[in-house]
């Protein structure tokens, strides 16, 4: 399997990955929400039994408080002997009626009653909130794992490829790669280009492939900017590594380093706080750029800069 094989392989094998995950999470959502529904069901449920003991409470508070006035308003006849000496005063009138034991006060119930009413709804006002943001962020998982690529089409795009049939059918058999740093579409292209050519030199190559091999050589040397130019020229329109360098040269000629020509040479010169050593660097630096001028030309134009 080729390296490109082999990057869309392991490409298709992640994006399926990465549906499975998305598709267990949005199930797992499904799970919580479908508890919380439950659990509000369960709430409602308990809301209404609360609702149903709060109203027996006040009707057997209502019965206690009658019987409490029967007994309070009640002569003292009416009571035992012992019951009135302690519950009449002097001047006839009753005195205050404490609660036998195991009774409650009116008041105490309707308090835990009311007490207890209001934990519930603020329980249940926290499972409307959690319903709530659940809800919220199943629609922002459901918005993304909509909107996610259709993998046929990443992979079919990631083979996109400009190439012809006979240079993308091509199989190096060198897998060495090449010891040059990819282009990402930021530097000089004349450079790399030259770059290039001495590194893919080095790779074991038929010589009825060697064309293609370069093509293909060259465009796994690809990154960035560069690479995402590269998949997006026309199908079929690269037959040969002379139009590749070609539209790749036009395509980053912006970057290009200005040609220099003998002119450049002649009007260097000496400025007057520079010191030698620096304008012999400044020379060396121009003179290395044209490599067809004489040596006997290059003598001269030191010494008129100087």
């Amino acid at each position: 399997m080729s390296g490109e094989d082999a990057t869309n392989a392991s490409l298709a094998e992640i994006l399926k990955t990465m549906q499975q995950t998305m598709a267990e999470m949005a199930q797992k959502f499904l799970n919580v929400e479908k508890t919380v529904e439950t659990l509000q069901t369960t709430q409602v449920s308990l809301s209404q039994n609360v609702s149903t003991i709060q109203s027996r409470i006040r009707s057997l508070n209502a019965g206690n408080s009658s019987g409490v006035r029967r007994t309070i308003f009640g002569s003292p006849n009416s009571l035992p002997r012992n019951a009135a000496s302690d519950q009449t005063t002097p001047d006839g009138t009753n005195a205050d009626i404490h609660p036998k034991d195991g009774e409650t006060h009116p008041e105490d119930d309707n308090q835990f009653v009311n007490q207890h009413e209001q934990e519930n709804f603020n329980q249940f006002e926290t499972m409307r909130e959690v319903s709530r943001e659940l809800k919220e962020m199943r629609s922002k998982f459901h918005q993304a794992t909509s909107s996610e690529p259709d993998i046929n089409r990443v992979i079919e795009e990631a083979r996109r490829t400009p190439f012809t049939l006979q240079i993308a059918s091509l199989r190096i058999r060198d897998s060495r790669k090449l010891n040059l740093e990819p282009y990402n579409g930021l530097e000089d292209p004349k450079g790399y280009l030259a770059a290039f050519l001495i590194a893919a030199g080095r790779v074991d190559l038929n010589e009825a492939d060697e064309d293609a091999g370069y093509c293909k050589l060259f465009s796994e040397n690809l990154c960035g900017q560069a690479l995402m130019w590269f998949t997006q020229l026309e199908l079929g329109s690269i037959s040969n590594f002379n139009e590749l360098s070609t539209v790749f040269l036009k395509q980053y000629s912006i970057l290009m380093d200005k040609s220099i020509s003998d002119t450049d040479l002649w009007n260097l010169s000496q400025g007057p706080n520079e010191t030698l050593q620096t304008f012999i660097t400044k020379f060396k630096n121009v003179l290395s750029k044209l490599p067809r001028i004489s040596q006997q030309s290059a003598l001269s134009a030191l010494r008129k800069g100087l």
